[in-house]
């Protein structure tokens, strides 16, 4: 995604704008002002009150009125952030697609915006590192397998990962704790804590997909996974859609063009049973005074505990 704002031309006083999209129920504008300054404004019957709104780091958020219309205007400070701007502009755009009138659209753009306003507090990158990419990506990936096999509410209520759960997925009794490696790699895992292999569900499993790095025309991306779930959630409801969103950012993850830089294509999946004789570590039989652990699984030694995750 290219950004918006490089097609306005820069005014000589006030701002200059352009229609987001002509068939969005609300009135959004990309905007330019003549401090160069981007801007994103949203013309609704019922915005939040100025009172309201949230801090957003490195942004302001002002309401104006202008020919009698409320307006909420979002100012970048820093055009060198445009990324994550345009990122949270998307999500604006995305929230409020599907509303039945723009007098509903204040309350969804308040919940998005102090969402927001935690995720900008508590970054610490624009992007996330290469290894937590791939981990989100296999994440993702399981979350289209739980859909296709039984829908999309379920999976996302089923995605605890983002939200510091030690299982990243729980349905139907079952804990799923999702890993990736690279096809060129040693069959290995890393498992970070005691309790990801230590389920308190009735039944465990340790999901594991193998990428490979390819320019190939049936690779992608984690900015084309997602935008491919947005699709196909468009239909959903507008809690589900965003849980879905919210779950990202919880994720760390926020669009940006940089992530085309890498491309991935899945070959295997494989789950394992978590169950007597896997080999892993158990909080009960740790001793006394230990209180964290990361250590790899040998993928190879797991092989009698091969089984298909039923839903």
């Amino acid at each position: 995604m290219k950004n918006p704002w490089k097609k306005i031309n820069l005014p000589q006083r006030d701002l200059n704008i352009r229609l987001v999209e002509s068939n969005h129920p609300l009135d959004l504008y990309w905007g330019v002002n003549s401090s160069e300054n981007y801007l994103f404004i949203i013309d609704a019957d019922s915005l939040p009150q100025a009172k309201s709104l949230p801090n957003l780091e490195g942004m302001d958020a002002i309401i104006t009125t202008q020919n009698g219309r409320e307006l909420l205007i979002l100012q970048l400070k820093d055009n060198t952030n445009w990324e994550i701007f345009h990122a949270l502009c998307l999500d604006l755009i995305t929230a409020t697609k599907e509303i039945k009138n723009s007098k509903s659209g204040g309350p969804v753009i308040l919940r998005r915006l102090e969402r927001w306003q935690d995720f900008l507090k508590n970054k610490k990158s624009v992007l996330l590192s290469r290894q937590a990419m791939k981990g989100l990506i296999g994440e993702i990936l399981f979350l289209k397998k739980i859909a296709t096999e039984l829908n999309w509410q379920t999976a996302i209520e089923a995605w605890k990962g983002p939200e510091g759960s030690p299982q990243d997925f729980a349905v139907n009794q079952y804990a799923i704790e999702i890993k990736c490696q690279s096809g060129t790699s040693r069959p290995r895992v890393k498992i970070n804590s005691i309790d990801q292999l230590d389920p308190q569900s009735p039944k465990g499993f340790l999901g594991v997909y193998t990428l490979i790095n390819t320019d190939e025309k049936s690779a992608f991306t984690i900015n084309s996974l997602v935008e491919s779930i947005r699709e196909s959630i468009v239909t959903e409801s507008p809690s589900t859609r965003e849980r879905f969103e919210d779950l990202l950012l919880n994720a760390g993850y926020v669009h940006n063009e940089r992530y085309d830089e890498f491309s991935f294509e899945e070959t295997e999946f494989i789950s394992y049973a978590i169950k007597d004789g896997f080999p892993r570590l158990i909080a009960a039989e740790i001793p006394q005074g230990i209180l964290t652990a990361t250590y790899e699984i040998h993928l190879d030694s797991c092989s009698n505990f091969i089984e298909p995750i039923n839903f």
